[in-house]
């Protein structure tokens, strides 16, 4: 056997570098009684901490709210199961099989992330922790808000335990505290800038307030904003905004800021998740209640119901809607339900009832001061009455309390309308819709809709790409009559028309007037006169609703005369004049100020008497300029120029509602895409997009009526609504006010002047200087169940006619027997 040779050199080569390679350091055994501490502290009460929190939302509710979004919650479950892995991790170190050099790293990079979020919420709750140490004592919950300083401990016994265990050295804690910081600044930086440009806007000056809003929109945080537009001074909505000193802003200014953001109604978007959504809902105080504001929106309080029923006289461009609405409240108070609703162009509200107790009760008409402080009174009385009031330029104002506690309430609103008649043969009718709510509608819910007319109806639509669930309603045609029916959503119900055939040789029509039967109300069909259209100032809101019809705008102002856009007024965060060409959707964000921009253009043609102004505008929730200023030119030059009103998207509009009674404002119908609209006004175009229009007078009954078609007493309605406007713009405006008032009041209309109240008791009515009239005979649309009872007792009546005619025959043929058998 030889012995193998070994090369002494390397030989040693190898033992010296077996002696320089670092041995692995012997891992000491974890101690029990560490780990019984630990467990409960790193483990348990942050599980149960967050639990309670998810489950009961007990800090939400009382101070701020620890868990905003889901990725907070994600890193705070994170520190337990973190703690869990490194108890885990120690107990296998002195195993016989130990855990791999990159398991350590992982355990000690969740190591420092879980001590880097626990460190910040011990920092958020450092307020806390003298109460929570009386808390232990006294009620034994105070465990819950010192766990996340518990946790920081517990953290770092893990830590010093890993790093004197571990068998060899790494960075990975450093990089997951690293980790940490910057995934807890990201998630916090939006709502620390939201904070501070809120305060910013609140004591900043002009430029500083724009800076605000220009931040905002770059980075501040919306959900925060939208929180802001319901929490209520002083209510803590987190940590940051009781350091920016942000808990004090009125939800008033945190809804103009959201709107100057967005660009939307606060209350036009799903309400947010609020502190005190949970235990303390019904608590929650309805701050707008009995007001005239909408206000937010009550996600206790949703329709449930709504039908809309019509029937069309097209002859008479007459039409007649009557819109049932059902509300639900299911907290355990009652609530106010508010909605301005926008009527059909030149539309007025005639009928208005509330059933009490199962059964209807009719409103009743007066001043529009009278019945607003009937409302009030019995609102502060906790009782049912519903007040119909006007909310601007063919818009009103409906309020309803109380919705009952865990019930309903059923309303019901009358509606004459003109048809806008865009041709001799064919008519046109614009829906009803919602402005803004402070209640909720499913996205499941659909409008009913059924209109009926004598000649042929059919649908139209205004958007070309509308999906089929929105373009629910169909068109038919029985001997009787034409119907369309169907069923819309919310936001379809704004953007249909119905059109009716009508018969083109009918140009006069005639009503008698219930209240005076010695006369006469003729309508006569006209064509409209091209009106000169002299100098033209086009204003633009700069706001976000027209960012997507920007290129049609331009088109047709590029097209347009030079004469007549000589003045382009972009009411951006800075009014400016600007080309045809400078109309570029980059221009449009967020929300503006366009009463400045109106006030400029007015001036700026207010020489000639055929200007016009024509503002194209998206919703206007809140009045950031200074309305009254439109209202004083309106006031000192009653004959314009006028003021052409075109909505790009439909939603509320505080500078008209300003400008409610105004005779030379005219809200012009939308009936397609705003820059077709905008085309036919700058070439003369009548607002409504009306070729013939009616014109209304009172005669002598009778002396007119030969070759005119008998109509409704509708016709006497809108006459009555055209003479309180006459009147009211008279030149004593103390006279002309109490005369309008008169007149609509004795018609039954809501207008600017006037109001339709519904109270309990005839003593009510008698304490707010009410007196219940006698209703015109006025034809309403009936009830379902009426139209059955009706059908049954024709059908019985026309049964006992037959029988009767049956029985009649009989008896001739037995008289005439005799005669007969003798014949044959």
């Amino acid at each position: 056997m030889i012995d193998p040779v070994v090369d002494s050199d390397s030989h040693g080569s190898v033992a010296a570098s077996a002696a320089s390679a670092p041995a692995p350091r012997p891992v000491k055994p974890f101690r029990g009684w560490m780990q019984a501490l630990l467990w409960p502290f790193a483990v348990v009460l942050p599980l149960v901490a967050i639990g309670v929190e998810l489950g009961t939302r007990i800090c939400a509710e009382t101070l701020f709210d620890p868990l905003p979004t889901p990725l907070h919650v994600v890193l705070v479950v994170v520190v337990p199961l973190a703690n869990l892995a490194a108890l885990l991790l120690l107990r296998r170190a002195s195993s016989p099989w130990p855990p791999s050099a990159r398991t350590w790293r992982l355990v000690r990079f969740a190591n420092g992330l879980a001590l880097g979020v626990a460190l910040y919420y011990a920092l958020v709750f450092a307020p806390l922790v003298p109460i929570s140490v009386l808390a232990i004592v006294a009620y034994g919950l105070g465990l819950l808000s010192l766990s996340p300083l518990l946790a920081v401990i517990s953290g770092l016994g893990l830590w010093r335990a890993m790093q004197t265990r571990a068998p060899v050295r790494s960075r990975a804690v450093a990089w997951g505290l690293l980790a940490s910081f910057l995934v807890l600044l990201g998630i916090a930086v939006p709502p620390l800038v939201t904070h501070f440009a809120l305060r910013r806007f609140v004591e900043g000056n002009v430029e500083q307030r724009t800076a605000a809003v220009k931040l905002l929109r770059a980075l501040g945080n919306r959900e925060l904003l939208l929180r802001s537009c319901y929490v209520h001074r002083g209510e803590l909505a987190d940590l940051g905004s009781v350091l920016l000193g942000a808990h004090n802003i009125s939800p008033e200014v945190a809804r103009e800021v959201y709107y100057r953001v967005t660009g939307d109604p606060f209350n036009s978007v799903p309400p947010p998740r609020l502190p005190h959504d949970g235990m303390r809902l019904e608590e929650r105080w309805d701050f707008e209640q009995g007001g005239t504001v909408v206000g937010a929106v009550l996600k206790e309080v949703s329709l449930t119901g709504s039908r809309l029923d019509g029937s069309l006289d097209a002859d008479a461009a007459l039409g007649y809607l009557e819109w049932t609405l059902e509300l639900r409240n299911d907290t355990g108070i009652g609530r106010e339900a508010r909605a301005v609703l926008a009527l059909p162009p030149g539309g007025v509200v005639t009928r208005a009832t509330l059933w009490i107790d199962g059964s209807e009760q009719e409103a009743v008409f007066g001043s529009r001061g009278a019945t607003r402080a009937a409302y009030e009174s019995v609102v502060r009385a906790s009782r049912d009455p519903l007040l119909v009031t006007t909310a601007g330029v063919d818009h009103v104002l409906v309020q309803c309390f109380p919705v009952p506690a865990g019930g309903t309430m059923k309303v019901r609103l009358g509606i004459t309308t003109p048809l806008l008649v865009e041709s001799a043969g064919r008519a046109r009718l614009m829906l009803p819709h919602f402005v803004e709510r402070n209640f909720t509608v499913p996205p499941e819910l659909r409008h009913s809709v059924w209109v009926d007319a004598e000649d042929g109806l059919a649908v139209l639509d205004q958007e070309p790409d509308a999906s089929a669930a929105q373009v629910a309603l169909v068109s038919e045609r029985s001997a009787a009559a034409s119907t369309v029916r169907g069923a819309l959503d919310d936001r379809a119900l704004a953007r249909r028309s119905i059109v009716a055939e009508r018969r083109p040789e009918v140009r006069t029509t005639w009503a008698n007037d219930p209240r005076e039967p010695a006369f006469d109300v003729v309508a006569s069909l006209e064509p409209v006169a091209a009106r000169r259209v002299g100098r033209v100032a086009v204003v633009l809101d700069g706001s976000r609703a027209l960012a997507d019809e920007a290129a049609g705008l331009r088109q047709v102002l590029v097209e347009a005369p030079g004469a007549q856009t000589r003045t382009i007024v972009l009411a951006g965060d800075e009014v400016a004049e600007i080309r045809a060409e400078d109309v570029k959707k980059g221009r449009f964000a967020g929300g503006t100020d366009n009463v400045a921009a109106l006030v400029r253009a007015w001036d700026e043609v207010a020489s000639d008497p055929d200007a016009m102004v024509v503002w194209v505008h998206g919703p206007q929730p809140v009045v950031i300029g200074r309305a009254d200023e439109l209202a004083q030119r309106c006031a000192r030059r009653p004959a314009g120029p006028r003021l052409v009103t075109l909505a790009a998207e439909p939603g509320p509009n505080r500078v008209l509602d300003e400008l409610d009674g105004c005779g030379w404002v005219t809200v012009a119908a939308r009936r397609g895409p705003p820059g077709e609209d905008l085309r036919a006004l700058l070439a003369g175009g009548a607002p409504s997009g009306a070729a013939l229009e009616p014109r209304l007078r009172r005669v002598a009954a009778g002396s007119e009526r030969e070759g005119a078609e008998k109509t409704s007493v509708h016709l006497v309605k809108l006459w009555a609504r055209g003479e309180a406007a006459r009147l009211a713009g008279a030149a004593d405006a103390r006279s002309g006010g109490g005369a309008a008032s008169d007149v609509a009041v004795r018609y039954g209309l809501v207008t600017p002047w006037s109001g339709a109240v519904v109270l309990e008791t005839q003593q009510q009515y008698e304490q707010a200087g009410l007196m219940p009239d006698a209703p015109d005979d006025v034809p309403t649309i009936p009830e379902p169940s009426t139209v059955v009872l009706l059908v049954v007792v024709a059908t019985l009546l026309l049964i006992v006619a037959a029988r009767r005619r049956a029985s009649q025959r009989a008896a001739l043929r037995e008289s005439m027997s005799p005669w007969r058998g003798a014949a044959f």
